[in-house]
């Protein structure tokens, strides 16, 4: 998939010209934060545009391994990142595993359905692993203004994720109907995208007892 040339309109699933793909991620995640009424810094939404730019290649995103071609796995990349003793090598697994973690789970949310790992379990990967990025002072460790970017994405991990499944929606021209799937996904993560969306579609929600009621 390449996204340089052709890409979906966010907002309504048209294909718009841009010869920018940085700059279509960009506005999409801006126009997706808005709505949410999210807050990020402007060099944090350039990591993620940036990393959304670079896994529209095939080549960038997928691993070449004995069996073939596959995406990341999250484990073996964080037990990589154990095992080396090249700190420098060991930022690198981490960068690996957190941008592999935050894309799943943005923009494949719905491939974990039936699955025994789920959206948590890319979260809590991501989370830490920008959050190794973000505090980490060893010898080859990223620049600070680069631990900046880091802490933000380990703090507000889930609300990039909400924020990568409304641009992955809206780009398909979809919307998510099936209402215990949502609910589910709600209960998993705590997302407050999901919350809102459950709350608009007239559902008191509660985590106490964990139950659904139509308000």
């Amino acid at each position: 998939m390449n996204l340089n040339s052709n890409n979906l309109n966010p907002d309504n699933g048209t294909i718009v010209r841009t010869e920018n793909a940085q700059s279509f991620f960009e506005s999409a995640i801006i126009t997706a934060l808005a709505h949410q009424e999210y807050q990020a810094s402007e060099s944090t939404v350039c990591y993620i545009a940036k990393m959304l730019t670079r896994f529209t290649r095939s080549e960038q995103w997928y691993e070449c391994t004995q069996e073939g071609m596959r995406a990341p796995v999250l484990a073996f990349l964080y037990g990589q990142a154990n095992v080396t003793t090249c700190a420098r090598e060991r930022c690198s697994y981490m960068r690996r595993l957190g941008d592999a973690a935050l894309f799943r789970a943005g923009i494949f949310a719905d491939s974990f359905e039936r699955k025994l790992i789920g959206v948590d379990y890319c979260i809590s990967m991501g989370t830490g692993a920008y959050g190794y990025l973000a505090q980490t002072r060893r010898a080859g460790a990223p620049p600070s203004r680069e631990r900046a970017i880091f802490d933000e994405l380990m703090h507000k991990f889930s609300q990039f994720v909400d924020v990568l499944n409304e641009i992955c929606e809206k780009s398909a021209g979809r919307s998510n109907k099936d209402l215990l799937r949502l609910y589910e996904r709600w209960l998993r993560t705590g997302s407050a995208r999901c919350a809102n969306q459950l709350r608009a579609l007239g559902i008191q929600i509660n985590k106490a007892n964990t139950s659904l009621a139509w308000q």
